[in-house]
């Protein structure tokens, strides 16, 4: 993915929303990452990684429009560990992403992309990694758009 595709643009547009919802950042900080956080070294939780699926991602242009998917994860440490969460913090971090996010269009942006449709098409399921204690939900998003 180069920095001039529209999923790198996608990417970077949805980091820098995300990034001023406070009921996402309560909880995450700027800790929102374009790759799995298995891929950055020392990673902190809670976080949210965001990369485009690969086989359903490859942008498929149609008459200038782009549609991709984007999967975007939650990733919160057990409370049963020091400095951890609790499940409902998760949730209300993903509600507020959520709410932010889909149905979204029409971004006034200064990455070169508009987007015309962000829709979230599917969440869950919520996993427990037992030996990381990393409580993990993931959803997906499609969007829609065009480079500008």
């Amino acid at each position: 993915m180069t920095t001039n595709s529209y999923e790198a643009k996608v990417t970077q547009e949805i980091i820098k929303k995300l990034k001023t919802v406070t009921d996402v950042t309560k909880y995450v900080g700027t800790r929102i990452y374009p790759a799995h956080p298995a891929t950055i070294q020392d990673v902190n939780y809670p976080a949210i990684s965001i990369h485009v699926q690969p086989s359903e991602g490859q942008a498929i242009s149609e008459a200038g429009m782009e549609t991709i998917d984007m999967q975007i994860d939650f990733w919160f440490r057990s409370s049963n560990e020091a400095g951890g969460n609790t499940w409902d913090d998760l949730y209300e971090c993903f509600a507020a992403a959520l709410k932010e996010l889909h149905n979204n269009a029409g971004w006034d942006n200064t990455v070169g992309i508009n987007v015309l449709m962000m829709q979230n098409i599917s969440r869950g399921p919520a996993l427990f990694e037992d030996d990381t204690k990393i409580m993990h939900y993931q959803s997906k998003f499609r969007t829609r758009g065009t480079l500008q």
